[in-house]
């Protein structure tokens, strides 16, 4: 039996600690990182360049398409498979894989548990000359430069590639999933069931039905039949990524004008306690600690008022739907300036240490 002063003890420590929340039980979604090069090191000095991530909902079926092998494809070529096998006619042999994270947070396959999934695989059967390997996204956190790709750059193939981060929180600094689709591709995501947003959920517990509507949490959190449908491009020699407003058929294009730069922190309409930020593939390439918020200061300016060029027919009558205001207070110019700038700034650190 408690005395009446235990008592009030108790119930004074439970007000202070707050509602208990019950830890989650969710699956975790990994990720697919494919490199072009030798082997997967993206350090300095290293011959080898991140081409891709790509996210996958933990024990849930995925199918993937690429080029058959006799193709002889290299790893830019094929890899826009993996998103969208309508990217190519060439996306023609069909993979499926059920990959789980252990006990150990390692990726494994469960007819496999011995093969290692986590180290570097040289040449890639899916996916033309590519190298892959799988992380967490703890791991990722941990160590960005995973994901680095400005050592053998190929601009063109990499921001073929646009990355919609979400995040925990107002700053984006708290990454929770990762959402990757293709330049003038159109991309969906699942709106939230009966369209109310569950405020009870973390930003990681909706979003990862952003990865895979399919997976069985799921179906108590999204509507598997409506959809929000958008349409991102990158252009050549911008950092930016620019929102197509695809209700405008008139002319046969689409019109993106509107500007997402990679230090944009947008509140999301879709999933409620969610951020987001967009990357093209060459800001992401050029500086991985974007993903955790990280931003080098710089007195560049940046180019954010040009409207981006496109003649791709418009694949929705849907109107794009991020209405909401950019929070965007800081330039990043400081990637635009191709490689030669990476190059001086490397020989300035080492005249300044030496």
């Amino acid at each position: 039996l408690y005395s009446s002063s235990s008592a009030v003890a108790a119930v004074v420590l439970s007000l202070l600690a707050g509602p208990s929340v019950a830890a989650s039980n969710d699956p975790e979604v990994y990720y697919a990182i494919h490199y072009t090069g030798e082997g997967c090191v993206t350090e300095v000095g290293a011959n080898s360049s991140a081409m891709s991530v790509v996210g996958y909902v933990t024990g849930t079926s995925n199918e993937v398409f690429g080029p058959p092998a006799s193709d002889n494809m290299t790893c830019a070529a094929a890899i826009p498979c993996e998103i969208d096998p309508a990217w190519s006619a060439d996306c023609t042999v069909e993979y499926t894989f059920n990959h789980t994270i252990n006990e150990a947070g390692q990726v494994v396959n469960p007819q496999d548990p011995a093969y290692n999934m986590t180290e570097c695989h040289v040449d890639d059967d899916w996916f033309g000359d590519c190298n892959w390997l799988y992380k967490t996204l703890d791991e990722i956190k941990a160590e960005p430069d995973l994901v680095l790709g400005n050592y053998q750059p190929d601009p063109e193939a990499t921001n073929e590639f646009i990355y919609l981060a979400f995040y925990e929180d107002d700053s984006c600094t708290d990454l929770a999933t990762i959402v990757t689709h293709l330049s003038g591709r159109n991309v969906s995501l699942p709106r939230p069931l009966n369209g109310k947003q569950n405020t009870s959920l973390s930003c990681a517990e909706v979003s990862l039905c952003a990865v895979n509507p399919a997976t069985g949490v799921c179906a108590d959190r999204v509507d598997g039949g409506d959809f929000a449908k958008f349409k991102h491009v990158t252009r050549p020699e911008s950092l930016n990524v620019y929102s197509c407003d695809t209700s405008n058929k008139e002319d046969g294009q689409a019109e993106c004008s509107r500007v997402f730069t990679p230090t944009d922190c947008t509140q999301s309409s879709i999933y409620a306690n969610c951020h987001f930020r967009y990357l093209s593939g060459d800001a992401l390439g050029m500086n991985p600690r974007l993903l955790l918020g990280e931003v080098v200061e710089t007195t560049e300016p940046m180019e954010t008022t040009k409207p981006v060029e496109t003649t791709e027919p418009a694949e929705t009558t849907e109107p794009v739907e991020t209405t909401e205001p950019v929070d965007s207070s800081t330039s990043f110019a400081h990637l635009a300036g191709s490689r030669w700038l990476w190059t001086t700034l490397f020989s300035t650190l080492a005249v300044i240490v030496a």
